[in-house]
């Protein structure tokens, strides 16, 4: 007796039919994600030093009265939105563009590098004598 053929399975992944549910599928489990991390990420309780400015610049916020802050045990959490919002209502700071030295200046800083240059080479070689 000759074994019994196996039973074939329907090719189902070239059904339009099949593709289309799984693509389907797909993008609402991507959005449900994308809505319940973007959620999840606004109310996240942190401890300080997870935050972006650190133990110490949290903990100042929160001594300012400029977040919240609760204690579990002895830990104490706060909200990242909370410290996200405060370091934005922080004043930016405005850089002063680097004062250009006059032509003058210029050469003496060469001058004077080129004489520190000189006196390190020395001190090198006396130092491998």
């Amino acid at each position: 007796m000759s074994p019994a053929p196996k039973p074939r399975l329907p090719d189902l992944a070239h059904d339009a039919t099949i593709v289309s549910i799984v693509t389907l599928l797909a993008q609402l489990v991507d959005e449900r994600v994308d809505r319940a991390l973007a959620g999840r990420a606004a109310d996240e309780w942190i401890a300080p030093r997870e935050s972006r400015i650190g133990r110490a610049g949290t903990m100042r916020l929160v001594a300012a009265g400029k977040v919240a802050a609760r204690r579990v045990g002895r830990r104490i959490f706060v909200r990242k939105a909370d410290v996200d919002a405060a370091i934005e209502s922080m004043p930016a700071l405005a850089v002063p563009p680097a004062p250009v030295p006059a032509p003058e200046e210029q050469a003496d800083e060469s001058v004077e590098a080129s004489r520190i240059r000189v006196a390190a080479e020395r001190a090198a070689r006396r130092a491998c004598r």
